[in-house]
């Protein structure tokens, strides 16, 4: 995978010039969406339209090239019991929103 720049991201037309933003889906974990620790690791891949939590930081490193869409929250102890049944939907998730890339600093 190409690096996490939005210069490696940013699609290019003729003459070199920008097509518009990226758009991006981020993908986070129960406790980085505020719904809890542990108690909470169980929940169900959900997505949610624009930016939760630390998004907002991610967000603003794209400088107006790339922008959040979509967050997706998934419990880390739902995604670990459920590998692919938990990757299937979150792909479908992306899809869905035509986005060309997710972000995630999880193994997804």
């Amino acid at each position: 995978m190409e690096s996490l720049t939005t210069k490696s991201l940013i699609k290019k037309g003729e003459g070199g010039k920008l097509m518009g933003k990226i758009k991006v889906v981020h993908y986070i974990n129960q406790f980085f969406a505020g719904i809890g620790g542990e108690e909470k690791a169980h929940i169900e891949p959900e997505i949610r339209e624009g930016i939760v939590g630390p998004g907002m930081a991610l967000n603003a490193g794209f400088k107006g090239e790339a922008e959040i869409v979509s967050t997706i929250i998934c419990g880390d102890s739902y995604f670990g019991e459920n590998i692919e049944e938990a990757k299937a939907t979150i792909l479908e998730m992306v899809k869905k929103r035509k986005s060309r890339f997710i972000y995630s600093r999880s193994s997804i």
